[in-house]
C-alpha cells in the first residue's frame, strides 16, 4: 500500500535498513501527505553511509516542490527502488527525483520514472531529474521523465558533476525541451557504459553535452560521444520498442553487447537491473541490462 509521511519529509540519520516487506518495490510506496509550492521537500533523506533504502517506491507529490529522494552528505544507499512523481518547480530544488551529494551516496538498481521539472521560478543548474555532485548512480533505468523548461541549457535528465560517477544506465523515452539535455558529465563527473536513446527533444534523437568524461557510451545521435562512444538506431539497440522492452536486441552485438568498460573508477556490481550476472561475456555490456546473447562460433566441415 501507500504510506503517508510528514509534509516536511523523513530523514534517516542512522545506519538502519528501511525496506518493503515483499521485496517488490511496486507493493509498498512512501509519499508525503501534502506539499508547498515554494519550498523544496525531499520525501526521504538518507544521511548515514550505513542507511539503506530498498524494495520500495519513493514518490513525490503533485502540486509543489516535492522531490523524491536525497542521499545527503553523509551518504546512504537506495537499491531496488522505484523513484517516481518527483516534482521540481523552483531554484531551491535539487533533483526532482534524486539528489546525491555525499561521497558514500549510492543509487543503484532503481527505476527512475515519471518525474517532472517545471522550472517556473528559475532555470537553475540543480533542477535536473537526477542531480549528482558526488556519489554514484549505477544500473538504473530512466524512463518517462520530463523537463519542461531549460532556457539556459543547464537542465536535463541525468547530470553528473563534481566527483560523481554514473555507470551502466539506460536513459530512454524521456522528453526534454529545447536547450535541455538528456545526460551530462561536467568537471570530474564520469558517465560510463550508458545508453541514451529514443528520447524526445525537438525532433533530435539524442542530446548529450560532451564536456565531461564519457566512456563507452551508446547513443542514437549522429556522432559518437566521448572515449569509444558508439552510435546506433534505437530499433537496433532495444529488443522491442513498440512494447517497451528495453533489454538489448541481438542487433546490439558490436555496439552494446561486450562493448562496455571497467575503467571508470568503480567495481562492477555483481548483477544487472534484472538480477542476472552483470558480466556474461569477455566484457560488460552497455546499459542497465546484461544480455545473454554472445557471438556464435561457426565451423565449416568438409
Amino acid at each position: 500500500g501507500t504510506h503517508s509521511i510528514s509534509a516536511d519529509g523523513t530523514t534517516v540519520s542512522k545506519g538502519v535498513v528501511v525496506r518493503g516487506v515483499t521485496g517488490d518495490p511496486q507493493d509498498v510506496a512512501l509519499q508525503p501527505r501534502n506539499v508547498t509550492y515554494h519550498s523544496c521537500v525531499w520525501s526521504i533523506t538518507l544521511n548515514n553511509e550505513g542507511a539503506i533504502l530498498r524494495d520500495l517506491t519513493v514518490a513525490g507529490k503533485d502540486g509543489g516542490n516535492s522531490c523524491a529522494l536525497r542521499l545527503n552528505v553523509n551518504g546512504g544507499t537506495a537499491t531496488n527502488c522505484v523513484i517516481r512523481d518527483g516534482m521540481s518547480n523552483n531554484a531551491s530544488a535539487y533533483g526532482a527525483a534524486v539528489y546525491l551529494c555525499g561521497e558514500k551516496s549510492l543509487l543503484t538498481h532503481c527505476v527512475i520514472t515519471n518525474n517532472y521539472q517545471g522550472g517556473d521560478h528559475g532555470d537553475y543548474d540543480g533542477n535536473n531529474i537526477v542531480h549528482a555532485t558526488k556519489g554514484r548512480v549505477s544500473n538504473c533505468l530512466f524512463i518517462n521523465n520530463r523537463i519542461k523548461k531549460s532556457s539556459s541549457g543547464t537542465l536535463g535528465i541525468l547530470s553528473c558533476q563534481g566527483d560523481s560517477v554514473a555507470d551502466n544506465c539506460t536513459v530512454v523515452s524521456n522528453s526534454v525541451v529545447a536547450q535541455g539535455f538528456h545526460v551530462r558529465a561536467t568537471g570530474s563527473g564520469v558517465l560510463a557504459n550508458t545508453i541514451v536513446a529514443h528520447n524526445a527533444k525537438d525532433g533530435a534523437l539524442a542530446c548529450v553535452i560532451p564536456n565531461g568524461t564519457y566512456r563507452n557510451c551508446l547513443t542514437d545521435g549522429t556522432e559518437p560521444v566521448g572515449e569509444k562512444g558508439r552510435v546506433a538506431a534505437a530499433a537496433d539497440i532495444f529488443a522491442d520498442l513498440a512494447n517497451f522492452d528495453w533489454h538489448l536486441s541481438s542487433k546490439a552485438l558490436g555496439v552494446a553487447i561486450n562493448r562496455g568498460t571497467e575503467d571508470f573508477g568503480k567495481d562492477l556490481p555483481a548483477v544487472d537491473l534484472d538480477g542476472n550476472p552483470r558480466k556474461v561475456g569477455p566484457r560488460v555490456d552497455i546499459g542497465c541490462y546484461e544480455s545473454p546473447i554472445q557471438p556464435g562460433l561457426m565451423m565449416l566441415v568438409r
